[in-house]
């Protein structure tokens, strides 16, 4: 270890919550959940090391970061666009994988398949998520 950095570890804050996004747009329904258009947000007092939160697929806002291709971002994380048009319309960030089993999420002793936090009953969404939470089954 040199100083406070370990040499050989990329840590990332990718995924950890951030229910701040929520509170600075008009996403949430009248349950409280989280409604399914895909949400981009930068902001100084989200709580994530790029300042960057997002929420997809119905799921609750969540830390991220600008990419350019997968393997910027967590295995259980994919590179892709989330909003089609507006402001970040041709940016790219780490979201949550949809997936059908754990295998889908690269390291299982990190990762699992779950449903998304606010998925739609009719449309059943699932992601990959941390295994540590009490989403995975």
């Amino acid at each position: 270890m040199i100083g406070n950095f370990t040499l050989g570890c990329d840590s990332s804050d990718v995924g950890s919550a951030c229910p701040e996004l929520l509170e600075t747009t008009d996403a949430r329904s009248e349950d409280g959940r989280s409604e399914t258009q895909e949400i981009v947000g930068i902001n100084p007092r989200f709580p994530c090391d790029d300042l960057v939160c997002i929420a997809t697929n119905g799921d609750a806002g969540y830390c991220s970061k600008k990419c350019r291709s997968d393997d910027a971002c967590p295995s259980a994380v994919e590179c892709r666009t989330v909003q089609a048009i507006g402001e970040f319309a041709s940016d790219q960030f780490c979201a949550w994988r949809r997936c059908e089993e754990d295998d889908d999420c690269g390291d299982s002793d990190d990762y699992c398949c779950r449903d998304a936090n606010n998925s739609d009953p009719i449309n059943e969404v699932r992601l990959c998520g941390f295994r540590d939470s009490n989403e995975c089954s």
